[in-house]
């Protein structure tokens, strides 16, 4: 509950910050949230102790008191790739589908990577809490990790030079497993 109030502050000030939310640690019996393919990606940033957060995957581990500051800072950082999803869901299938265009908006040089992350709103589970930030047990969770359905790390984009205006386009196909614990 501690880490929702803060995600709510950085939405009041930054409207458009996605947030990513993992539940762990990962396949934690007591957190049917914890099981979702990627999670592996909950200790491959040393995650240990929640709510603590790492902002734009650049900040290191931070306590939730310090995400707001963060955000902001990254906020102010001009966007060096524009990115284009063209993407559908087929509810029956369970088939998800996505072309996504990257557009380097000045030359860069190095690897770059991406992720497509499966997030969902107001799921009504259990939640601890404490004094100042109290659980329920219809505590409603939102921006939660449900699926990283092209790995934990993601895929390669480019490992190179990606020259101004250079647009480069990946395919993302994935059947969305069922939802386990929930």
């Amino acid at each position: 509950p501690c880490g929702h109030t803060a995600i709510q502050q950085i939405h009041n000030a930054i409207p458009n910050a996605i947030t990513i939310c993992y539940h762990g640690p990962a396949n934690s019996s007591s957190d049917p949230f914890s099981y979702f393919s990627g999670n592996s990606i909950i200790s491959s940033y040393g995650f240990s102790s929640y709510p603590t957060g790492i902002v734009d995957r650049v900040s290191g581990i931070i306590d939730r008191n310090a995400w707001l500051g963060q955000m902001n800072a990254r906020n102010s950082v001009p966007a060096t790739v524009s990115i284009d999803v063209d993407r559908s869901f087929n509810k029956n299938t369970r088939e998800f589908n996505a072309t996504i265009d990257f557009k380097a908006l000045t030359s860069l040089s190095g690897q770059y990577k991406f992720n497509v992350i499966l997030l969902e709103d107001s799921i009504i589970w259990s939640q601890t809490g404490n004094g100042s930030c109290p659980g329920s047990s219809q505590y409603v969770h939102n921006h939660l990790v449900r699926d990283m359905m092209n790995g934990a790390l993601g895929e390669e984009i480019i490992n190179g030079t990606w020259n101004v205006n250079e647009t480069i386009t990946k395919t993302v196909s994935r059947t969305v497993p069922a939802v386990t614990g929930v």
